[in-house]
């Protein structure tokens, strides 16, 4: 009687084991199962997120973007990450805050050194309202960005009076000076003859690393673009004569002066001669 009840306590213990085994393979299978459903939903917002970065830099000005759920972006100027999942190289110029929101909107500024350097797309969540003490910078604006008519009602404040509000995000500029500051997070940029609407903008949308790194990106655009013109006026001034003279266009994309590149071309155009940019 002993052995025999001893046997089916064992099988009562086995039977246990098998069942607890069973039921940790499927609950296994139904985590991986949700995990893989997940990572599906990450690729496609992260298929139609990259879809609408290249659609309006590539055809339009502005547009809206939306889905049915939150999801948060993480960028770090080479890529972007939906949800901590999902990771995708992005090559363009994007200025972009870290967010976690089911709304955008995009809108695409065009950024010139006398000539073109880049279409750059800002992204920002599309709850959040900016205020310019300087309302010359509402006219720049797309009209689906929010705009807050006062210090109160706004998420992000850009102006030069210097006031530190409590709990919103403060973008100080200095026009006169070049400056911008992003105040939260202790961050200065002096920009010299470079500072404008641009990089106005670029601060307000996105925070002090994206502004660094983009401002990098421009940067190596630039010079490259200046090495390629250069090669341009070397081809189309082989065999001119007469006024159509580009010793001095020359000179100026090599150092990059802006304003005499731009009165030079004008004066090349002025004279019916074949322009730089």
């Amino acid at each position: 009687m002993f052995k025999r009840g001893q046997a089916q306590q064992f099988n009562w213990i086995f039977i246990a084991v098998v069942g607890i085994i069973i039921l940790l393979f499927f609950l296994g299978f139904l985590v991986k199962y949700i995990d893989l459903q997940d990572s599906k939903k990450n690729a496609e917002i992260a298929r139609s997120f990259s879809n609408s970065i290249l659609s309006v830099k590539g055809t339009t000005q502005y547009k809206n973007f939306s889905v049915s759920q939150p999801f948060e972006v993480d960028y770090d100027c080479e890529n972007l990450i939906i949800n901590k999942d999902q990771k995708f190289r992005m090559s363009h110029s994007l200025l972009i805050d870290n967010f976690n929101t089911n709304k955008l909107v995009f809108w695409v500024e065009e950024y010139k050194k006398g000539f073109l350097i880049d279409r750059a797309v800002f992204i920002s969540d599309a709850d959040l309202a900016y205020y310019f003490e300087d309302s010359n910078y509402l006219v720049g604006l797309p009209p689906n960005v929010k705009i807050a008519n006062s210090v109160q009602s706004a998420d992000i404040i850009i102006g030069s009076s210097g006031v530190d509000y409590p709990n919103k995000k403060d973008i100080f500029i200095d026009p006169s000076a070049g400056i911008i500051k992003f105040v939260d997070e202790g961050e200065t940029f002096y920009l010299g003859s470079d500072f404008g609407d641009f990089f106005v903008y670029a601060a307000a949308f996105s925070n002090a690393k994206i502004f660094n790194c983009t401002k990098e990106k421009l940067d190596g655009n630039f010079d490259r673009l200046k090495e390629l013109y250069g090669y341009k006026i070397e081809q189309i001034s082989l065999g001119q004569v007469g006024i159509c003279n580009y010793n001095l266009i020359r000179n100026a994309v090599s150092v990059g002066d802006i304003d005499q590149m731009i009165e030079l071309n004008n004066n090349l155009a002025n004279l019916n001669c074949e322009v730089v940019f």
